[in-house]
């Protein structure tokens, strides 16, 4: 698991701590709507409430629901951005390692190839 993870690059590990602090921000925004929601619900039930009020509460529970939408789309690119950097580090050197292994491969089936395993052909042939 861990030699995976020295196929990132800096800039994907730096893309990662992002991502995180941008979740972290996101579940601030998602658990501070339902304190503008308890607020709302309280300047709806008392008498001399403005309807400025209840609109600025509800802009605010808006506002944070946007900006968790915003910070959601952004962990998402980031982390498609990451995985896809990722796994092409990943192909090509899975990609290098088969391109130096062919040689070797070659090389050892050459040399099985002329240790003749089987006799040879004509001896194969069964007469009836």
């Amino acid at each position: 698991m861990f030699k995976l993870l020295k196929k990132l690059d800096k800039k994907d590990i730096s893309l990662i701590i992002i991502a995180i602090l941008l979740i972290v921000v996101q579940v601030f925004l998602e658990l501070k709507i339902p304190d503008y929601m308890t607020e709302i619900t309280r300047l709806i039930q008392t008498e001399d409430t403005v309807i400025g009020d209840i609109l600025k509460e509800g802009s605010y529970m808006l506002a944070c629901a946007l900006l968790s939408l915003v910070t959601a789309i952004g962990v998402g690119y980031i982390a498609a951005s990451v995985s896809s950097n990722f796994s092409y580090n990943l192909r090509d050197d899975v990609f290098d390692k088969a391109k130096t292994a062919d040689f070797f491969v070659r090389k050892y089936f050459i040399r099985v190839r002329s240790v003749h395993v089987l006799p040879p052909r004509s001896s194969l042939h069964i007469q009836y």
